[in-house]
């Protein structure tokens, strides 16, 4: 009986370690009673062989479309700007991603009416293009002047800028988890989403410095970086 006893406290102590220390690792929180999902048993993959179609092709077509045309200035290279071609690849350090998913979700679920779902979270990917090197002075976010080697090495060369999204009546809208506002009907792109706005936004893109505090600026550019570890 001791014994029994003995091994049903053991096993209840090694359990609470075991759910203790999973909530460590994974940073498993509740806000409003929902749960941010961080443990997924499901493993997602792609053959290495549509991997190396999908990038040879990217690289055959619309990388050498812009590498050769007249009107890019990979074609014009320049002391300041030497001929490097443009980006083919962006790396992000894991922990920049998980902290911009949990923010994402942390924020949304923080609705005092009616915290969104993870279910109805997503990212939206769009593909875009830095400033020429002589505007980057006009943007907080973005180092440096039109001297500055990173401007330079960094000027007009595609990117990618990640944004939040929210499902509503079947509909992906992009929105800003940081204003309530945008949770229903998306952004007014009249207002604080103008062309013209310097308002923080919480949103993703590969350029190694920080500025406003509502955006995240991580990552880094193939080129103009060496490939030295790139596989496709």
């Amino acid at each position: 009986m001791k014994i029994r006893f003995l091994m049903l406290v053991i096993l209840g102590g090694i359990t609470s370690f075991i759910i203790y220390s999973c909530s460590l690792t994974q940073g498993t929180i509740s806000i409003h009673k929902d749960t941010i999902c961080s443990n997924y048993t499901d493993v997602n993959t792609l053959e290495v062989k549509l991997i190396h179609a999908m990038t040879q092709k990217y690289s055959d077509k619309q990388l050498d479309a812009i590498n050769t045309g007249t009107r890019t200035r990979f074609t014009q290279p320049t002391a300041q700007q030497p001929e490097k071609g443009d980006s083919e690849a962006i790396w992000f350090d894991l922990e920049t991603l998980k902290a911009f998913i949990y923010h994402i979700e942390n924020e949304a679920k923080k609705h005092p009416q009616k915290p969104a779902q993870s279910k109805d979270l997503g990212i939206r990917i769009y593909y875009a293009s830095y400033p020429d090197s002589t505007h980057w002075g006009n943007y907080t976010n973005l180092p440096g002047t039109g001297n500055h080697q990173l401007t330079n090495d960094y000027s007009e060369r595609h990117t990618l800028i990640m944004v939040p999204t929210i499902r509503r009546d079947g509909i992906e809208f992009d929105f800003n988890p940081l204003d309530y506002n945008t949770y229903y009907d998306g952004m007014d792109l009249t207002g604080i989403y103008s062309l013209v706005s310097s308002s923080a936004f919480l949103a993703l893109t590969g350029t190694p410095s920080s500025g406003s505090t509502g955006a995240q600026n991580h990552g880094k550019l193939y080129p103009p970086l060496g490939d030295t570890g790139n596989a496709f």
